[in-house]
């Protein structure tokens, strides 16, 4: 089964890393999604917060995760919303998104 952790990580922290640490234990494959929203100012570029969570998990030995960078507006709205899963449907009704 496989895990995604979406975040725009600006930057990674411990936090961030206890989690994709855990998804890395718990499922097959796990997959950091580093996001960027061009309406956002961020402390670091993308390619910048996407090689920081690289090294950030090599140098914790975590090698097994795949990091990606998201496309704008994809991951939420296209991606996921549009798998009809319930758990899924039920996260973004929660989180005020319409489905």
């Amino acid at each position: 089964m496989l895990a995604i952790c979406p975040g725009s990580f600006d930057p990674i922290h411990h936090g961030h890393l206890e989690i994709i640490a855990r998804a890395a234990t718990l499922f097959d494959e796990v997959l950091v999604g580093v996001a960027h929203n061009s309406s956002k100012k961020y402390l670091f570029s993308l390619s910048e917060r996407v090689n920081l969570v690289e090294c950030s998990l090599a140098e914790r030995g975590i090698t097994t995760v795949k990091v990606k960078v998201i496309p704008p507006g994809y991951f939420w709205h296209s991606g996921l919303r549009n798998t009809g899963h319930r758990c899924l449907l039920r996260v973004f009704v929660r989180g005020g998104l319409r489905v």
